[in-house]
């Protein structure tokens, strides 16, 4: 049975349109995909979701985290926004991602939307230098 929901956030859905064409998958089945990961995510033993909501919400320190938390809280940041160009971040936000950038650790997207290891984007910037 099909079932509408109306999401109200557009960049979520730019989201869920830009990654249902990289996946070749309809909208739906991106959203209901995505959906899927986080109710996973949100029960799975292996997550402590109060440290990864305390981080989210600025209240304690991403250091504590074990690697598997570390993409949830990334994910998480990245969903809500926090990610962006124009983002202020604080000294320990960006320490934090320096240190992840300098170990190869996190992924991004490439110039065509491609998504690729922080390993070999550092890979491509020493190949240009």
């Amino acid at each position: 049975m099909a079932v509408t929901i109306k999401v109200a956030d557009e960049k979520i859905v730019q989201q869920v349109r830009k990654e249902s064409e990289l996946m070749s998958r309809s909208i739906g089945d991106q959203a209901a995909h995505w959906m899927r990961l986080g109710r996973l995510v949100e029960q799975s033993p292996l997550f402590d979701m109060a440290k990864i909501k305390a981080i989210l919400q600025g209240q304690e320190s991403p250091d504590q985290l074990a690697s598997n938390e570390e993409a949830a809280v990334y994910l998480g940041m990245f969903e809500a926004g926090m990610l962006e160009e124009n983002t202020a971040y604080t000294n320990e936000q960006q320490a934090y991602y320096l240190k992840r950038q300098q170990q190869g650790l996190g992924a991004g997207l490439d110039d065509v939307g491609k998504v690729v290891t922080q390993a070999e984007i550092n890979a491509r910037a020493a190949d240009e230098q």
